[in-house]
C-alpha cells in the first residue's frame, strides 16, 4: 500500500467512526408560475387590484412602499436534486436554522406595484430576493404608542 492509499484509508476510517454521512433526495414545489398569456394581460395602467387577485389569488407578500404605493409579490419554484451531507463533530453543540425569508428570496417571481387607487403602476419579474428588495420591502416593526404628558402611554 502506498502512502496516498494509506492516508485515504485512515481519513475514511476516522470519518466513519465520528461523523454522520447522509444522502438525500429533495423536491421543492412552491406556488405556480404565471402563464405567459396572463402575464401579458397584467399591463400597467389597464389592470386593477381586483383583476390581479381574481387571476392570481393571494400573494406571498404584501407591503407598503410609500403612502401612495404598495406591492404584491408572487413567487414559485420547482426543483429536485440529490444531496450528500457529511457532518464531523467539532464541538459539543452546533446549531443551524432556516427561515422562510431566505428561502423565499430564491424563488422566481413577479412583483406588482399598485397606486393608492389600486391601479397597477409597474411589474417586475426575476428572483424575488432581488426585485422585492429593489422595491423597498422592509421588515415589519412595532409602532410605539405616542406618550402623553403624564407619561402614561
Amino acid at each position: 500500500m502506498n502512502s496516498a492509499t494509506t492516508c485515504s484509508a485512515l481519513l475514511l476510517l476516522s470519518l466513519s467512526s465520528s461523523s454522520c454521512v447522509r444522502a438525500s433526495w429533495s423536491r421543492v414545489d412552491v406556488g405556480r408560475p404565471i402563464p405567459d398569456e396572463l402575464h401579458e394581460e397584467l399591463a400597467p395602467s389597464s389592470t386593477d387590484l381586483t383583476r390581479c387577485l381574481e387571476q392570481l389569488g393571494a400573494p406571498l407578500f404584501v407591503w407598503e412602499i410609500s403612502g401612495e404605493e404598495y406591492g404584491l409579490a408572487y413567487g414559485w419554484d420547482h426543483a429536485t436534486g440529490w444531496g450528500l451531507n457529511v457532518s464531523i463533530p467539532v464541538s459539543r453543540s452546533v446549531s443551524a436554522s432556516v427561515d422562510y425569508e431566505s428561502l423565499a428570496q430564491q424563488l422566481h417571481g413577479v412583483v406588482l406595484i399598485f397606486d393608492a387607487h389600486d391601479r397597477l403602476l409597474r411589474k417586475r419579474t426575476g428572483f424575488l430576493g432581488e426585485i422585492v428588495g429593489a422595491e423597498g420591502r422592509r421588515r415589519p416593526a412595532f409602532v410605539e404608542p405616542a406618550s402623553t404628558e403624564d407619561g402614561q402611554g
